[in-house]
C-alpha cells in the first residue's frame, strides 16, 4: 500500500492504527505482531483482519421481514433459519420454519444468493475471533467438495456445548490415506477445529467418519441488529 503523509499524520494525531475513506483502507501493520498484510492485501483480507484484531462487529441495524415478494426471495433477500431448522431442511428434506427475510445484498452486495443460501445465527464463542456469539452467518449448501481450513455447518452425532444440539459451526480438516488395494487415496480421518483455543476440536476416524454430516459451507457473515417490519 503506497505510503501518504497526510494518513499517516491523521492516524498518528488520532491514536488510530487504521483510517477509512470512502472506497480504501489504510492499515498502519504497527504493535500488531502480524504478518497478515502486506501490499497486495485484498480489500475483503484488510476489512477481515480488522474484524477479527480489533474485535469490529461492522455492527448495523438491518431489517428483516416476515414476507418479501416471490421474484425477490433468494435472489436479493436469504432466508433465516434456526441451526437446527436448517439441518433439518438439507439434511432430512423437512420444510424449515422461516424466520424472516433479510436483505442481504444491502448489507454487502458480494454476499452470494440463491435458493441453496440461507442465513443462520452463530451461537458460543468456539469460533472467536472469525465468527462472534450472536453474528449472523450466510452458508451456501454443499455436500461435497470440501477443503481444508474451509468453515462449514455440520450435523454431528454428539451433543455441542455452544449450540446445544447436534449441528457445529467448525473448520473443516481431513487427512488422506492410501488404499493399497486401488493405489487412490481416500479420506482417513476428520477434525472439526474451533478457532477458540479454548475449546477442543471433534476428531473422528475413518471409522466414526459416516457420523458426521457436512450440511452447508460459509460465504458471507455479518453483525447486526434485527428490526422486523
Amino acid at each position: 500500500m503506497a505510503k501518504s503523509r497526510t494518513v499517516e499524520n491523521y492516524i498518528e494525531e488520532n491514536g488510530e492504527s487504521f483510517y477509512s475513506k470512502k472506497s480504501f483502507v489504510y492499515v498502519v501493520n504497527k504493535g500488531t505482531d502480524t504478518d497478515e498484510l502486506n501490499e497486495t492485501a485484498t480489500f475483503d483480507k484488510i476489512r477481515r483482519f480488522i474484524h477479527e484484531y480489533y474485535n469490529l462487529g461492522m455492527h448495523a441495524t438491518v431489517r428483516m421481514y416476515t414476507a418479501v415478494e416471490p421474484s425477490e426471495e433468494y435472489s436479493r433477500f436469504l432466508p433465516l433459519y434456526s441451526l437446527r431448522a436448517a439441518c433439518g431442511k438439507f439434511l432430512h428434506n423437512e420444510t424449515p420454519e422461516i424466520i424472516g427475510w433479510i436483505d442481504v445484498k444491502d448489507i454487502d452486495p458480494s454476499i452470494p444468493v440463491g435458493e441453496d443460501c440461507f442465513v443462520v445465527k452463530a451461537v458460543g464463542d468456539s469460533m472467536l475471533p472469525a465468527i462472534h456469539d450472536g453474528e449472523y452467518c450466510v452458508f451456501r449448501h454443499k455436500n461435497s467438495g470440501f477443503h481444508n481450513t474451509d468453515t462449514m455447518l455440520f450435523e454431528i452425532p454428539n451433543e455441542d456445548p455452544d449450540t446445544g444440539g447436534g449441528f457445529t459451526i467448525k473448520e473443516y480438516q481431513r487427512t488422506k490415506v492410501l488404499d493399497e488395494e486401488t493405489g487412490r487415496e481416500r479420506i482417513g480421518s476428520i477434525t472439526l477445529l474451533p478457532r477458540n483455543k479454548d475449546y477442543e476440536p471433534y476428531v473422528f476416524s475413518e471409522d466414526d467418519c459416516s457420523g458426521i454430516q457436512p450440511i452447508a459451507i460459509l460465504v458471507g457473515q455479518f453483525n447486526a441488529t434485527i428490526k422486523v417490519v
